[in-house]
Order: structure tokens, then sequence, then C-alpha cells
């Protein structure tokens, strides 16, 4: 039965990542368009405006999760959904008013690209909506959904970055690309609007949603610091020309590696909820999913190792230079995968107290990137360490035996 449910995991993520690299490839048509339209000297400051709303969009994974991880236990119904899609706007909009107020003060005061920044945070505030409604499209395991809703979120972004780029500031062109995520919502809410209302609609369910999802989301933002924060304290401590290269490369090269544990962990949240359920183990399914993980990380390193030249240059002469800092960054971002589907299982386990330590661990990131930022080798290497860390504390921290050490001992046991 185990084995069952392990082919299933790899089924269905297929579709997945068939959506998800469909995202893959229009982000980087847009980072392709938008480097070789900026330029090295200035993409450093587009690519960290673009980290920050990179990482604003990995905590929100976390209320997909949650989500769906209660609609797969059946802890919410149907009719809770439409509940959670309100409150969500609610949520949305006290963002939006705290955002507008807190960019305008800083605008008053300080020389910041205030206008970019109030762009890119009303394209943005979809986000929690969204991803209500992804998390019931997840939870009900309805994959060709939600690999529509990523093809459309990935492609949007290089097709209106085109007409735009042309018409108003390159870097007001690239905040409104965000306008993507409200392409992404439509798809959502046709889907949305196409279930059944069926089931109890209580008060008390959504509390029984919102509190563990408040650790999900914190363990969430931690992956989102240890995605995002390198591009930031690159544009703060390394040469112009370096952080542009940096900031273009560093999205490309980890989200090569992060494509897979991206499709599996999706898949193997509501499967964990349902297996859980059941009382059925759920170790062995991590165990598959972080050594797939690591293995393809691996090779596409391996394949990509002769090509770096060829890759860079798409972006144009300015990158030429950096061509050495793609292999790295993908080795760097093997351990990160990791964590993407040890968070995700936990969060299906409802494991509050442990995500609340690996996002508490998360923070390692900021402490080492204030220290080491001088050097894209010292960005990296706090890069891996950090998500190491992570990875350690959560084996030691879990107290129910389904560590991620366990889960890869069991899949050699069952090999030989």
């Amino acid at each position: 039965m185990a084995s069952d449910t392990q082919r299933g995991l790899l089924s269905s993520g297929t579709i997945v990542l068939f959506g998800i690299a469909s995202w893959t490839l229009g982000n980087f048509l847009f980072f392709v368009l938008a480097a070789r339209i900026i330029g090295a000297d200035e993409f450093g400051l587009v690519a960290a405006l673009l980290a920050v709303g990179v990482a604003a969009l990995v905590p929100c994974g976390a209320i997909q999760a949650s989500i769906g991880r209660a609609v797969a236990g059946g802890v919410a119904t149907p009719a809770t959904v439409p509940r959670l899609h309100r409150i969500s706007w609610v949520w949305a909009g006290a963002v939006g008013l705290l955002g507008t107020l807190t960019i305008l003060g800083l605008w008053m005061l300080h020389d910041i690209p205030g206008a970019a920044l109030l762009i890119t945070l009303f394209g943005l505030l979809p986000l929690v909506p969204l991803h209500v409604l992804l998390g019931a499209i997840q939870g009900r395991s309805r994959f060709v959904w939600s690999a529509a809703t990523m093809v459309v979120l990935g492609w949007t972004r290089p097709v209106m970055l085109v007409p735009l780029s042309a018409t108003i500031d390159d870097r007001l062109a690239l905040a409104a690309s965000a306008g993507s995520v409200a392409a992404a919502y439509g798809v959502a809410f046709l889907f949305h609007i196409r279930v059944p209302r069926t089931g109890d609609d209580r008060p008390e369910t959504v509390r029984h949603i919102v509190v563990p999802m408040m650790a999900a989301v914190a363990a969430l933002l931690g992956v989102g610091l240890a995605t995002n924060a390198d591009v930031v304290a690159g544009k703060l401590g390394l040469p112009a020309p370096l952080a542009g290269q940096f900031g273009a490369l560093a999205p490309l090269g980890r989200t090569a590696v992060l494509i897979v544990p991206m499709a599996l962990g999706f898949v193997l949240l509501p499967r964990v909820a349902l297996l859980r359920r059941s009382g059925r183990p759920t170790r062995p399914l991590l165990g598959l999913a972080a050594v797939a993980t690591v293995g393809l990380g691996l090779a596409t390193a391996i394949a990509i190792a002769p090509l770096t030249h060829l890759i860079v240059r798409i972006f144009g002469p300015d990158y030429a230079a950096a061509d050495h800092l793609l292999v790295p960054i993908v080795l760097a971002a093997v351990p990160l995968g990791v964590v993407v589907v040890t968070v995700n299982h936990a969060i299906a386990l409802a494991r509050t107290r442990l995500l609340w330590l690996m996002a508490a661990t998360s923070l390692s990131t900021i402490v080492g990137l204030t220290v080491f930022h001088e050097r894209v080798g010292q960005l990296l290497g706090v890069d891996a360490a950090s998500t190491i860390a992570i990875l350690v504390v959560h084996d030691l921290a879990d107290r129910r035996g389904d560590t991620l050490s366990g889960g890869v001992l069991d899949l050699i046991r069952r090999v030989r």
C-alpha cells in the first residue's frame, strides 16, 4: 500500500511539475527580458525589489498548505472555504492600508522608490485570497486546476512586461507586472465558484485552521528568507555590476532546483494529511521526496555545468562574466529544496511546535548575511549553512519519529 501511495505521489507530482515548470519558464523569460532592458548596473535594485515580492509570496504558501491540509483531512468543508475567502480579503485590505501608510511616510522622509513600491504592494494584495483558493484546490487534489493557475501566474508577467516597458519607467513596469497575480486569482476563482457549498460552516472551524496556520506562515516565511535575503544582501554588500549579475542568476539557478520539491511538496501535503487521518505512516513519503530532491538537484548542477556560458549569455553581454556563479547557486539551493518538502510534511501533520522551531532557526540566515555579505561565496555559504541547520533542528526536535533521516533510511531498506 505504501508503494502505491508513493507511485501516486510521483504521478500526481508530474501534473503539478508541469504547471510549476511552465511558471518557472515564464519567470525565466521575465528575468531575461528585465535584465536585458535594465542592464547589470541597475538590475541589482530591481532584483532586490522583486526578491521582496517573492519573499511575500512564500509565506502565503502556508495559507494554501494549511487550508489544503484542512480540506483533505476533513476539518474544513466546501462551505467553510467561502468564509475563509472573505476573511482573506479583509486581511489583504488591512495589509494594503498599513503598507500604503508606511510607504507614503517613508517616501516623504527619505528618497525611496515610492511609486514602484506602491504598485508592487497593490499588485500583490490578491496573494492571500489566491492562496486560500489554491489551498481548497490542493486539498481536493484537483491538480490540473493547480497547474493551470501556475501557468497563468508565470506567463502573464513576461507578456505584460514588454508593452509596459515601452510606455513607462522600467522599474514601474516590473512592479506593475505583479498583475499576473490577479490573472491567476481569476483562474482559481473559476474553480471556487464551481464547487458546491456542502457541509457545515462553523466559525470554530476557522479558528482550528487559523491557529496552526500561524506556525506554518512563520516556517514558510523562514523559507522565503533563505530563498531571497541573499539577493537583498548582495545589493547592499556587492559592487553594483556583480549585485545585478547575482540578482539575475540567483532566481534562475535556485528555481531550477526548487521546481521538483515545490511540485512534490504540493502533492505531498494532502496525501500526508489523508495518511495521518487513517493512522498510516507518512515518513516513507518524506524520505522519497527528499531523495528525489537531492538526486535531481545534483543532476541539474551536472547538466548545466558545461552550458553555463551559453545560459548566461541569454541575459546579455553585461552578465557574461558571471557564468561561474550558476553552478554554485544551484548546489547551494539543494538543501533548501529538502527544507521545502520537510516543511510541507510538518504542515500536513500539524506539527505546530516543530514549525515554530524551524522558523526560529531560519533567522540564522539574517544573522549570517548581516556578517557575511561582501562576496558571493559568503552569501551562498550562509544560504547552505542556514538551511542545513533547519533540517538538523527538525530531526532533533521531532518527538514522534517522523524524521527526515528516518524516512531516508526507510527508503533505503525498501530498495534493498
